[in-house]
């Protein structure tokens, strides 16, 4: 009965049979996962040079770096040079025209079978597995259908020399700090935008994330109800407010969204290392990081709404006139 699943086969590599391998007619290159190269204990000897790689639909991946691998299909040994990504990917690598034409090997999906000659022995064969080959296909459908956006790259905004000078001031304390790094091939490119603070001739640079903001999914963990704050305060004889110092920086983002959250400036491109202010979800996020350090104080003897908090001691209680004895109650918080 003829088919039209992609071919997907486990074949050896070195010396390890791999599995979900895409063989793809399509592809100008052999691919490979970055934890398939990590498992077989081979990541010291990937050449680290950053490549470009681009998709039918015109999205761009940047590899990690190349490989030079033993293919085995027996009983012929092919050397195939692999681009290594990491990357999510229902796929563990491709092997693309690279492969197939080293092997003079004949594709067949209608067949869901791979042939080759073997020199002086007749015609080796490689069956696809067809129900890994349709989990592959379910999964990417379901991918496709969570990622339904277009990538944003903003074309750099001009700014007038005295304003450049201020951003390039804010930037270099970025660097200093260690919260941004210099990035390339970026997908996501926002601009900064300078927003004038209360105090006059001061500016706060800030990143223009709303068409990230626009893809990102949305994170419904409930922020605290301002009236019921305010409820659970009154009565407190003594009250103590705090505000976190660059709080949302605190957090490290995770290493698959920094370049995400890229920016261009007249000097370059950077991204966030850690939690940038102007992304969706990261008051819910800080508001459930504190919820958690807090648990035990929370609702006793603190509030805490995002990154202000709130310390209210119980009320000071006098035992007599003549014998001041005090219960007084402190709360510390490192």
């Amino acid at each position: 009965m003829p088919h039209n699943d992609a071919l997907v086969i486990s074949i050896q590599i070195t010396q390890a049979m791999v599995d979900r391998i895409h063989a793809d007619e399509g592809s100008a290159a052999n691919i490979l996962q970055l934890a398939v190269i990590q498992q077989m204990g081979l990541e010291a000897k990937i050449n680290k040079t950053a490549k470009s790689l681009t998709g039918f639909n015109g999205t761009t991946t940047v590899t990690v770096g190349t490989i030079d691998l033993d293919v085995y299909s027996p009983p012929i040994i092919s050397s195939q040079t692999f681009m290594v990504i990491n990357e999510v990917s229902p796929y563990n690598g491709i092997l693309g025209r690279p492969w197939i034409g080293k092997i003079n090997a004949i594709t067949s999906a209608t067949h869901q079978k791979i042939r080759y000659p073997i020199p002086g022995s007749g015609v080796g064969e490689i069956n696809s597995d067809q129900a890994m080959a349709r989990r592959c296909s379910t999964q990417g459908l379901k991918k496709s259908k969570q990622t339904q956006f277009l990538l944003v790259s903003q074309k750099r905004r001009n700014f007038a020399p005295e304003r450049v000078a201020i951003i390039e001031a804010e930037i270099d304390k970025l660097l200093a700090a260690g919260f941004i790094k210099e990035v390339s091939y970026s997908e996501w490119l926002a601009n900064v935008v300078l927003v004038a603070k209360q105090e006059k001739g001061k500016w706060r640079v800030c990143v223009d994330y709303t068409d990230l903001n626009k893809a990102w999914p949305k994170d419904n963990f409930p922020l605290p109800r301002i009236d019921q704050l305010v409820d659970s305060i009154s009565g407190n004889q003594l009250l103590s407010f705090m505000d976190a110092y660059s709080g949302y920086n605190q957090i490290m983002m995770h290493e698959d969204d920094k370049a995400k959250t890229s920016f261009i400036i007249e000097r370059g491109t950077y991204c966030y290392k850690v939690m940038p202010f102007g992304v969706k979800n990261v008051g819910a996020t800080y508001q459930g990081l504190v919820n958690k350090i807090f648990k035990e104080q929370i609702g006793r003897t603190m509030e805490v709404y995002v990154d202000d908090m709130l310390v209210k001691p119980p009320k000071v209680q006098i035992t007599s006139k003549t014998s001041p004895r005090h219960s007084v109650c402190y709360t510390c918080i490192a």
